[in-house]
C-alpha cells in the first residue's frame, strides 16, 4: 500500500514537472507579453530594443527589433504590438535568395497549407500552421519591392486575412 501512494506521488510530481505549452510562444517570448518583458526575456540572446519611431501596420505596432537568426539566415525581427502586447513577430532576412528561405520554411513546417494564386506579381504568400507551438506562419515575397521578403510569425488564433489573393494548395496543385 505503501508503494502505492508512493508510486502514485512520484508519477503526479513527475507529470507537474514536464512542460505543458498553454499558450503560443515565439522564441524567447510568448504572445501577449508586454515590452518590457519581451526586452527582459531577450536578454540573454542579443536583446531587443525599443524603435523610435512606432509603424503601425495590420499586425500591431512595430515598436521594437533586434538583430535576429532564423531559418539558419541572419536578419532583424520586429516585434508588433496590439494594445501593449505582443500580437506578431516580423522577420526580414538580409541577403539570401527565395528558393532558399522556401526550402527552409518547408524543411521547417512542411507543405503550406497555402500558396500565391498563379498571376499575383505584387505580393506573392505562403502561409503555414505550426501547430506544435501554436503559430501561423506567412512568408511573403515582394517581387518589386527594396525590401522583397518578411517571415510573420502570429498566434494561430490571431491570423488576419490575406493583403493578397491566396489559393489553397490543393487548388493550386489541380490547376497545374
Amino acid at each position: 500500500m505503501m508503494f502505492k501512494a508512493i508510486s502514485a506521488t512520484t508519477f503526479f510530481l513527475l507529470a507537474m514537472s514536464i512542460p505543458i505549452k498553454t499558450q503560443a510562444d515565439w522564441m524567447y517570448s510568448s504572445w501577449g507579453s508586454s515590452l518590457a518583458q519581451l526586452i527582459e526575456a531577450a536578454k540573454p540572446y542579443e536583446g531587443v530594443t525599443s524603435v523610435d519611431d512606432v509603424v503601425a501596420t495590420p499586425f500591431g505596432e512595430l515598436a521594437a527589433s533586434a538583430k535576429h537568426e532564423d531559418l539558419g539566415l541572419e536578419g532583424i525581427a520586429f516585434f508588433a504590438f496590439k494594445e501593449g502586447k505582443l500580437s506578431a513577430v516580423l522577420f526580414t532576412p538580409a541577403g539570401f535568395n527565395q528558393e532558399l528561405l522556401l526550402t527552409r520554411l518547408v524543411g521547417r513546417y512542411g507543405a503550406p497549407i497555402q500558396r500565391p494564386a498563379p498571376g499575383d506579381f505584387i505580393k506573392q504568400t505562403w502561409l503555414w500552421r505550426d501547430e506544435d507551438n501554436g503559430n501561423m506562419v506567412s512568408y511573403s515575397h515582394f517581387p518589386a519591392a527594396l525590401v522583397q521578403d518578411q517571415v510573420t510569425y502570429m498566434p494561430i488564433d490571431a491570423n488576419p486575412a490575406p493583403r493578397n489573393r491566396v489559393q489553397p494548395v490543393s487548388e493550386a496543385i489541380s490547376d497545374n
